[in-house]
């Protein structure tokens, strides 16, 4: 009989410590992390990414910190329900989302792009990304759905590119890029701020050759952004950019050139140098000021100018255009309480 109460205890004891020691590992287990908020304004408003009713997608700043940054698709490569067509490098860009812009033939239609906050598309919807400096973003947005209602020719949704502005401390720095085919991309940028402002200049040349014959390109992108800061709740932002490239086409092949050389071009495009030359500059400014409660009024003024002029030469065609475009843009945006509901 004592036998059998020396081993009740021994067996009640060690359930009990097995409890505690159960109880302690669940509470090691059920530490709380903390996440940064996430915050978006390609809706127009910045707003937490979890309050916005549309599919928003944001890619980081760390994300984007590696990979050779040459075209649109590097960059958005992992946002789902996007789809990115190249037709020559990273020209003639197409971009779809969840269906809206697989009907454009060259550039990007149906989606609205951005650039800063300021509108890349041209008045018709179509787009040229050529003068986006991917090497020097700070994160992309993606909103999906129709948002017509806050941008125009956008049934598909918002892409707004974000130049790496906000610095924490003043920088010169030079990125250098090597590859077959003679891919090179040599580029220099530097950022200055103190507490009233900043500026951020950026600067990259890109030359590839191409593996076949008539099919080398290059590309000088200038992108400026300079933030001044008037009082507490006030800021005017000027952005600038301009590119100038130019990309030989070396037209098809047929069966029987292909299988005697397949790095040859055309001998039409060769012979009537077949090309696409595209210039286009843009400048921007934006006002934002704001008053009452915090985040409670806010009113932004934004106006820009663009100017894009191109050349192309095919087998058929001696095409020129250019193309002058102006735009403004006047909001106001309250938060308050409204019936015991933000609104």
């Amino acid at each position: 009989m004592k036998s059998f109460l020396i081993y009740l205890v021994i067996v009640f004891s060690t359930q009990i410590l097995a409890q505690e020691i159960e109880s302690k590992e669940e509470r090691v287990d059920s530490l709380e992390y903390g996440m940064d908020e996430i915050s978006v304004v390609g809706t127009r408003t910045k707003e937490k990414i979890i309050d916005i009713p549309y599919s928003v997608f944001s890619v980081d700043k760390k994300e984007l910190k590696y990979g050779k940054k040459v075209s649109a698709r590097d960059v958005l490569v992992d946002v789902p329900g996007l789809f990115i067509q190249n037709m020559y490098g990273n020209h003639d860009l197409r971009i779809s989302i969840r269906g809206f812009g697989t009907r454009s033939s060259t550039g990007v239609r149906g989606i609205r792009i951005l650039y800063d906050g300021i509108p890349e598309s041209d008045p018709d919807g179509e787009t040229v990304t050529d003068a986006i400096d991917f090497t020097s973003l700070g994160g992309v947005e993606v909103a999906k759905g129709n948002l017509s209602s806050l941008y125009a020719n956008a049934p598909g949704g918002v892409v707004d590119f974000r130049t790496d502005l906000y610095f924490p401390e003043n920088f010169v720095t030079t990125a250098n890029q090597f590859g077959k085919y003679g891919y090179r991309q040599n580029g220099i940028k530097f950022g200055i701020k103190d507490k009233d402002q900043r500026i951020f200049v950026s600067y990259y040349y890109r030359n590839i050759d191409g593996y076949r014959q008539h099919s080398a390109e290059y590309q000088n992108l200038v992108n400026a952004v300079y933030e001044g800061y008037l009082g507490k709740r006030s800021s005017i932002t000027v952005l600038g950019n301009y590119v100038n490239g130019l990309i030989q086409t070396p037209g098809s092949l047929t069966q029987e050139e292909y299988d005697a050389n397949p790095f040859a071009a055309a001998p039409l495009s060769i012979s009537q140098d077949t090309r696409k030359i595209n210039k286009k500059g843009r400048m921007a400014f934006k006002y934002t000021t704001g008053f009452g409660g915090p985040d409670e009024n806010e009113i932004q003024i934004m106006g820009y100018g663009t100017q894009k002029e191109f050349q192309k030469v095919d087998n058929e065609y001696f095409t020129l255009s250019a193309r002058h475009s102006l735009g403004a843009l006047l909001s106001y945006t309250n938060r308050t309480t409204l019936l015991g509901r933000r609104n």
